[in-house]
């Protein structure tokens, strides 16, 4: 049977309609069957947190097989009680908040270093003129209730002898705490130097920052952490491992590509206060214990010195192996 012209051309036209439906349904196919999980930071956009947008930005993740949904958090001590109860299947948590939870019976580890050298500081305005630790006593410092620079500063008062000769106050969030300092309400704040320093000095504060690190006080920083029961699943720590690795190398690769993914989300934020917070974390990766090795490797001598320092003077009940708190089994190599 031959076919008319007429029946070409609706042939034709047909044709064309699956090879430009097919995709399409390919595709949707395609995004079912990624895997949904949720990834809870534990603080609102600051620091390195770029990075992650613009690994969902790259597609990394969906790479992975993975349909990441990425949240925002209240704090450490917050981020490890609802990864306790397995609330997300990822989160991020201060790693000496994270310890005191394993010690208390929180069945929480770390799984991917990501800030090993804390960031964690006294930011003071230089008015003060406090410039050592000495210099704080009878000062009152401010601290976010439920975040991790409350469980941490005891380690840093204890080290240089500061116990019982600064008032502490707790505020209900970072931004209350940060306004409080800039209004005069408190002296000083504990202050991420990748996120309160640049953002209170770009509202024309100068500020005068002792890092923990620097002052008796070498913690490990912020990492990924899961609920143990995620262990089991050692396919999906690895998949989402290797999206966030491969998004962090981005950003450092081209920070101004991340920082447009994140204010694709905060459009509030500044773009330069953005910046900055990303370019003081950066250093922060790697201690000198754990250089050379993978990105989110954590050293066991790092864990060591960050469980003697917190059970001396930062409040950890008792020590335990160290292997409780960590593993870097899931990263590549």
């Amino acid at each position: 049977m031959s076919i008319t012209r007429g029946h070409k051309g609706k042939i034709g036209v047909c044709l064309l309609a699956m090879v430009l439906v097919l995709p399409v349904l390919a595709s949707s196919t395609w995004a079912k069957d990624l895997r949904k999980i949720t990834f809870r930071y534990s603080w609102i956009l600051y620091g390195h947190a770029p990075a992650y947008y613009y690994a969902k930005d790259l597609g990394l993740w969906e790479k992975e097989g993975l349909d990441v949904t990425i949240l925002t958090g209240k704090g450490s001590g917050t981020s490890v009680k609802l990864m306790g109860a397995a609330q997300d299947h990822f989160g991020t948590a201060d790693y000496g908040t994270m310890m005191k939870g394993v010690v208390r019976g929180i069945p929480v580890k770390g799984v991917f270093g990501e800030l090993q050298i804390h960031p964690m500081s006294v930011a003071i305005p230089a008015k003060h003129g406090a410039k050592a630790p000495a210099d704080l006593v009878g000062k009152s410092i401010a601290v976010t209730a439920g975040g991790g620079d409350q469980a941490m500063l005891p380690a840093f008062l204890n080290a240089n002898g500061l116990k019982g000769k600064v008032k502490v106050v707790q505020l209900s969030s970072g931004g209350a705490k940060r306004e409080a300092l800039l209004q005069g309400k408190v002296d000083g704040i504990v202050a991420y130097v990748n996120e309160q320093v640049p953002q209170i000095e770009a509202a024309g504060v100068k500020l005068n920052v002792l890092k923990f690190a620097e002052h008796g006080a070498p913690l490990l920083g912020v990492g990924i952490i899961i609920n143990t029961k995620t262990l089991e699943d050692g396919d999906l720590i690895r998949k989402f491992l290797r999206g966030l690795s491969g998004g962090i190398q981005a950003a450092m690769k081209n920070p101004d590509a991340a920082a447009d993914s994140a204010l694709k989300v905060f459009k509030e934020r500044k773009r330069d206060t953005v910046m900055k917070e990303m370019l003081a974390s950066f250093p922060l990766f790697q201690t000198k214990n754990s250089k050379g090795k993978p990105l989110g490797w954590t050293a066991k001598a790092d864990w060591e010195s960050a469980q003697e320092i917190l059970f001396k003077y930062g409040g950890l009940k008792k020590k335990i192996d160290v292997s409780r708190y960590y593993t870097n089994d899931f990263i590549s190599q």
